[in-house]
């Protein structure tokens, strides 16, 4: 009987004993998130820790109703930045479930107003700029400019300019292309400067040597022409914003005519406004083509320069703001589509 009862007790030990064992103690999730600005938009980043490594489910709030959050049921989020007038705090929580237990975070955001330079994507805070924009529309789009229209941005391009520098210029840019190599083909630096000539607008070469070249041109009130390698200007990472390239140049030697009429340092970056002639119809929306208003950051245009022609043409509405320029008969010329 002794021996009966100690067996059952060492039955029951052990099989308490392996219960308490194989007892599964749950390690809850910990939340937390991280908060990037992307200028036009922020990011909600998941920085939980999943102690178990338990498959986790995710859950994002705002408590604003001026804030959408997207892909709020994902390990990361985002919302646009909403147009406000003021900055103003908004709260934001981040809830993490692993099939037992809910763990929320929460953070504050300080959303800054939506100003023009972050809705385009150049960045968050202007430090100086000028634009030489003038009361009446003066871009083209050189879609439209003729039977040579892809090859049209030297007509087009040297037509906006003379716009530029007299409102009642009436001309087209077939008109330009009908003045020279009318039969087609690609204009050159010395056709520009011919035609400017031609309708007696002040202009003169200047060679580049550094970024503060286009600058003290800007900032005398004149605009200008550049003929560059558009391969060597990156493509657009986002397709709304205003800067980079919005069109496809696949090989070296993509010569083409730009105007350059003003400039924006924004964070640490230089940024040149400008009016690109080759939309081609493309546009942000029913009444804003792509290359009117567009912004080309200056390390790109250095190199773009740099490896086609290192030279600009100045556009000055009055002489006395006209650079003394280089003898076009002393340089090299070159030419863009």
């Amino acid at each position: 009987m002794y021996r009966n009862t100690f067996l059952l007790y060492v039955v029951l030990y052990l099989t308490f004993s392996c219960s308490e064992d194989n007892e599964i103690i749950n390690h809850p999730p910990i939340a937390d998130f991280e908060i990037s600005d992307r200028i036009d938009s922020y990011y909600l980043i998941s920085s939980r820790k999943n102690p178990d490594n338990a498959i986790l489910s995710y859950d994002w709030k705002s408590e604003s109703e001026i804030i959408s959050i997207n892909d709020s049921k994902k390990k990361d989020a985002n919302f646009k930045l909403p147009a406000l007038n003021e900055s103003k705090t908004i709260g934001i929580s981040h809830t993490v479930y692993d099939g037992q237990t809910y763990v929320t975070a929460h953070k504050d955001i300080q959303l800054p107003i939506l100003t023009e330079i972050r809705s385009w994507g150049l960045g968050r805070e202007l430090k100086k700029g000028i634009s030489n924009n003038v009361d009446y529309d003066w871009y083209m789009d050189q879609l439209g400019t003729g039977k040579h229209s892809l090859f049209n941005c030297g007509p087009t391009t040297v037509t906006m300019a003379i716009k530029w520098y007299n409102k009642q210029f009436s001309e087209s840019p077939e008109d330009a292309r009908n003045t020279y190599r009318s039969s087609g083909g690609w204009w050159w630096n010395e056709d520009i400067t011919n035609y400017l000539n031609k309708y007696s607008v002040n202009n003169s070469i200047i060679a580049l040597d550094s970024s503060d070249s286009l600058i003290n041109e800007l900032e005398k009130g004149n605009i200008i022409i550049l003929n560059l390698d558009m391969y060597y200007i990156r493509y657009q990472s986002n397709r709304l914003w205003h800067i980079d390239k919005f069109y496809d140049t696949q090989n070296l030697g993509w010569g083409h005519f730009i105007i350059l009429k003003g400039y924006k340092l924004v964070d640490n970056e230089l940024f040149f406004e400008v009016y690109d002639s080759y939309s081609i119809g493309a546009n942000y929306n029913v009444n804003s083509l792509k290359g009117n208003d567009r912004y080309y950051r200056f390390s790109d245009l250095d190199k773009a320069t740099n490896n086609w022609w290192d030279y600009a043409i100045i556009v000055s509405r009055e002489s006395s703001k006209s650079p003394i320029g280089i003898d076009p008969a002393k340089i090299i010329h070159k030419y863009g589509i």
